[in-house]
């Protein structure tokens, strides 16, 4: 016959055993893994509408003629734009949280193009003061020199699924808002 008290004792130093088990440092668990998101996952397909962690180079703005370009779906992201000499932007849809590593991982992307390509400065639109000047850091630890000619807070309409969008025109750093109400298929929607 089987104690119940030697089961139920067996049983606790077998999970306090599992519990104290070292666990290595390397491995995220699945839902961490799951958690974990990337800084930019590709080129925006369409300038005029760049959405959350996508981006535009310059180059590639210059290239195909591109006249505007605007950073969409925003309810608490920032948008970040990057100018050559001419105002040809490099531009940037950070997703909140990880402002100033995505901050200087633009910055960096930039840097790589060459100083010709960030020579006219850059312009950051956020949805808070803390936010923007986080991205600003982060740029600047990438590109120390470079100059921060627009700073702004966007004012976002009222609801669960208000958005702004912040379009800027070749050849200017004015940054033109806009807020519309999103749809529950956009990215970014609250439940």
């Amino acid at each position: 016959m089987v104690n119940v008290k030697s089961l139920f004792v067996g049983a606790s130093v077998l999970i306090s055993g599992i519990a104290a088990a070292p666990v290595s440092s390397d491995v995220a668990a699945p839902e961490a893994r799951s958690l974990e998101r990337r800084t930019f996952t590709g080129a925006a397909s369409d300038p005029n509408n760049i959405l959350e962690n996508t981006y535009i180079m310059g180059p590639n703005y210059k290239s195909k003629g591109y006249t505007s370009a605007t950073v969409s779906n925003l309810s608490g992201c920032t948008a970040l734009y990057i100018w050559d000499k001419d105002f040809i932007p490099s531009v940037f849809h950070i997703f909140c949280g990880q402002e100033r590593a995505d901050g200087k991982a633009a910055g960096e992307m930039v840097e790589e193009l060459g100083s010709q390509w960030w020579a006219g400065g850059a312009g950051i639109s956020s949805s808070t003061p803390t936010r923007l000047k986080a991205v600003k850091d982060g740029l600047k630890e990438a590109i120390p020199d470079i100059r921060i000619i627009n700073e702004e807070i966007y004012t976002r309409g009222e609801g669960d699924m208000a958005r702004t969008k912040v379009t800027v025109a070749k050849n200017s750093n004015v940054f033109n808002e806009v807020n519309y109400e999103g749809t529950p298929t956009q990215q970014g929607k609250k439940n």
